[in-house]
């Protein structure tokens, strides 16, 4: 993990994912934290950009479709951040209910503390 945990924040869950940003599929790792979700692309992408998403703002965590070209479902495994601002973020995974229930309960930690 490249990114630098803040000092009352803690790593609950990590792995493997893409991020579907557009038309396009980022591969690299997911990080859930107390705080943030964080994915981190590795060096084969031509977008190499990490995101850092805090979850006092996240208004909900649902269940999505890896789409092809962004439009066109292809698979059940991704989970969908819905943002307070009307942002989406869209990542694919492997395990997705685990995903999802250990989202759902740093999001519930993470906005009782803001």
């Amino acid at each position: 993990m490249n990114t630098i945990l803040r000092e009352s924040e803690a790593l609950v869950k990590e792995g493997k994912a893409n991020r579907q940003k557009n038309f396009e599929s980022v591969g690299g790792k997911l990080y859930l934290t107390n705080q943030r979700v964080i994915f981190e692309s590795h060096g084969y992408n031509a977008q190499r950009a990490s995101v850092s998403i805090e979850l006092k703002d996240c208004m909900f965590v649902a269940k999505g479709w890896t789409k092809f070209l962004g439009f066109f479902p292809l698979f059940p495994n991704a989970i969908v951040l819905s943002m307070g601002d009307g942002k989406i973020h869209r990542f694919s995974v492997f395990g997705r209910k685990k995903w999802i229930s250990e989202i759902e309960s740093s999001l519930v930690s993470a906005q009782a503390s803001a």
